[in-house]
């Protein structure tokens, strides 16, 4: 399970190298590193209701738009869970596709 992030709205104002860096690089460091282990530990990435943007309706819903975050932090949670979601194509389905 992945929850390790530099969290935080202020912060990221004063350091956003830092919320790339840990956010987004780290998750990718982590995924490289499931990809090669054998077996390949299945893996469980949290992403934030910041994602939503200015939203104010609650409770949120999947369904709704992702692609206006109001924060660099909500901008890194939204790569990562791009950056995971393209992963598994690339990596994990494509290598079972391989398998067929």
């Amino acid at each position: 399970m992945h929850l390790a992030v530099q969290a935080g709205v202020r912060y990221a104002m004063e350091n956003p190298s830092s919320y790339v860096h840990i956010n987004i690089a780290g998750l990718v460091s982590l995924l490289k590193v499931c990809k090669s282990a054998n077996p390949q530990p299945a893996i469980v990435w949290a992403s934030s209701s910041t994602v939503y943007g200015l939203n104010t309706k609650v409770p949120f819903s999947e369904r709704y738009r992702t692609d206006q975050p109001a924060s660099l932090y909500a901008a890194t949670k939204k790569a990562g869970g791009e950056i995971a979601r393209t992963y598994n194509h690339i990596y994990i389905y494509m290598d079972f596709l391989r398998l067929l």
